[in-house]
């Protein structure tokens, strides 16, 4: 199975110096390519597109054959958080966590069936063309305090 991100998607979004604080454990890795922190970028990734099959699985067959851009970027800050928790003895930034935590609410959403997972960078969806496409909250409530705002004809 392919990953849903890679080292490359990691590199674009936090400083490789950071990378390597996170990543490598005796100090002495000074590229952002050596073995031991591809393997460490490699196992973040893979644990963090888990997260995302255990969300994803509700809707969709797992691992998903195509890789919409969502996925792909859900991926690497969910993979970012990973990478900071390796150092438990550091605080990892507020922008870090913030990040993770939308990802969450984001794979919740897909998992409730409220965002659709793209199926392909070819295919297009179109509504029946006989059919009407709305868009609307799950339930509309009037009860008499709703009703009382409206003027009496």
């Amino acid at each position: 199975m392919a990953s849903y991100s890679d080292p490359a998607d990691l590199a674009a979004i936090m400083p490789s110096r950071d990378i390597l604080e996170l990543a490598v454990d005796d100090g002495q890795i000074d590229d952002i390519e050596d073995d031991e922190v591809v393997a460490v970028l490699a196992a973040v990734i893979s644990e963090a597109d888990r997260e995302i099959d255990a969300y994803a699985g509700q809707v969709a067959a797992v691992p998903l054959a195509y890789v919409p851009p969502l996925i792909r970027h859900l991926s690497s800050r969910i993979a970012r958080y990973r990478l900071h928790a390796r150092r438990s003895h550091m605080e990892t930034p507020k922008a870090v966590v913030r990040d993770y935590e939308d990802a969450l609410r984001n794979l919740s959403r897909i998992a409730s069936g409220a965002v659709a997972l793209a199926t392909g960078p070819d295919v297009e969806t179109v509504p029946d063309p006989g059919g009407v496409l709305v868009s609307a909250p799950e339930r509309l409530r009037f009860g008499d305090r709703t009703w009382r705002r409206f003027p009496r004809v």
